[in-house]
């Protein structure tokens, strides 16, 4: 594959931008709020970190080839919960791969052993991008520990149009090709000036095997399914244009309790583009669940 030609990897365009990367910008070396944990799973180290707060713990889940460092805008302005626990996943970030081959279940349990650090019990999931697949992982694995969930632009749909032909490309990607494919892709164009800072930094400690098995394990069609998510749903979109009113029926359809709400500025990147914005939403919406 000549690292000129963007890899169109997922089947709409808010996941490709998660491929993002300015190779011409330093490194950014990720300022996250809350303590940071570890905590054990199988052979891995899970990295996470814990903001204190009184009310509903709330699990933060990331997405392709980023880290918990996402959500560090929009921690410190979530009212009416707590603790917030931001969690790398497995081979992201601060968490080591372990043996395991990288899967959405994995990062899902991931999650639920670093619940389990700080006292367990019911969570409502915050995912951000393919960290909505996490999420309904989560609730088909621990039902009885998900309180709600809120997709911060993040589909539940397959994610490839052509499995076959994206399984081609990625067998056919090399460690060489990464960081230039990367830079030859476009910035978001109604990303924030805090967007296109933080953006470089947090793609550039992406690693290249972790970043291929989570875009492998998107090939498995178990992933997806019609079965239905019973708590409720919060979905956080912005100006996408994936987000078609087809698109909200069959996300209203897997998610019968689905709630919508708007960010009228932004990328795909709310967290960074409209922390404040986001943040209410979130609090809005957790603080009257009884989880």
């Amino acid at each position: 594959m000549r690292a000129s030609q963007p890899l169109r990897l997922l089947a709409h365009s808010a996941l490709p931008l998660s491929l993002i990367l300015l190779c011409s910008c330093a490194a950014i070396v990720p300022t996250h709020q809350g303590n940071v944990r570890t905590a054990p799973l199988g052979d891995a180290t899970i990295s996470f970190t814990v903001q204190p707060g009184r009310g509903n713990a709330l699990l933060l889940l990331h997405g392709w080839a980023s880290d918990s460092s996402i959500w560090d805008l929009v921690t410190p302005l979530v009212r009416g919960a707590g603790p917030l626990i931001a969690v790398d996943a497995p081979g992201h970030g601060g968490s080591t791969r372990g043996s395991a081959a990288f899967t959405y279940r994995l990062y899902a349990e991931a999650a639920h052993r670093a619940l389990a650090t700080q006292g367990g019990g019911s969570a409502v999931l915050i995912a951000h991008s393919n960290g909505g697949y996490v999420a309904r992982e989560y609730w088909r694995a621990f039902p009885n520990d998900t309180c709600a969930i809120v997709l911060i632009d993040g589909s539940l749909r397959p994610a490839f149009q052509n499995p076959d032909a994206m399984r081609d490309r990625l067998a056919a990607m090399t460690e060489d090709a990464w960081g230039p494919l990367l830079a030859s892709m476009d910035a978001p164009p109604q990303a924030s000036v805090e967007t296109l800072r933080r953006l470089p930094g947090m793609h550039r400690r992406a690693d290249f095997s972790a970043a291929m098995e989570a875009s492998r394990a998107l090939l498995d069609n178990d992933l997806y399914g019609d079965d239905t998510i019973g708590a409720p749903v919060l979905l956080i979109i912005g100006p996408n244009p994936i987000w078609t009113d087809e698109h909200l029926r069959w996300m209203a359809s897997v998610a019968p309790q689905l709630r919508i709400e708007r960010v009228r500025h932004g990328s795909h990147w709310l967290t960074w583009d409209a922390p404040n914005e986001v943040a209410e939403l979130v609090g809005n919406f957790v603080t009257p669940l009884r989880c």
